[in-house]
């Protein structure tokens, strides 16, 4: 036991699940509360929350944790384990950079709800894949953590 949560994991993966299931909570409250009540103001902060959030979990936890975790020292994981976890940072990193770019666009050159509803064709889809990537890293956490 070596997290806080008392699984194999380091605790610097224990925060980083914590830190991700929190994003996800971002996420539902963000589109379900904010983007269906037409509040986009809210939105667009909720939004951008999740995107900074995940910009820590990113740079500190992950890239290190792929690097040093994975690529370096493979440990013979089997070949579904491998197929995880690229489909995870494929999908992680395509939901992202897509949300900084819509984050950065909305906060530095469009704050009307007209421009907001206008990105809503990419804005659902890049939700769901969001959700798809944060469920297959939380699938990730529990297959390398749990004995």
């Amino acid at each position: 036991m070596t997290g806080f949560l008392g699984t194999r994991a380091p605790a610097t993966s224990d925060a980083a699940l914590l830190l991700e299931i929190a994003i996800l909570v971002i996420l539902f409250i963000g589109r379900f509360r904010f983007a269906r009540g037409k509040r986009f103001g809210g939105h667009g902060y909720a939004m951008a929350s999740a995107v900074f959030l995940h910009a820590i979990t990113i740079l500190l936890i992950m890239i290190p944790s792929l690097v040093f975790g994975f690529l370096l020292n493979p440990r013979g994981l089997s070949p579904v384990w491998v197929v995880i976890l690229l489909v995870h940072a494929v999908a992680g990193i395509v939901a992202w950079l897509t949300g900084l770019f819509l984050v950065v666009e909305w906060r530095f050159r469009s704050k009307t709800s007209l421009a907001c509803v206008r990105r809503r064709r990419v804005m659902r889809p890049l939700f769901w894949l969001w959700v798809f990537s944060l469920i297959l890293g939380i699938l990730l956490y529990a297959l390398y953590s749990l004995p």
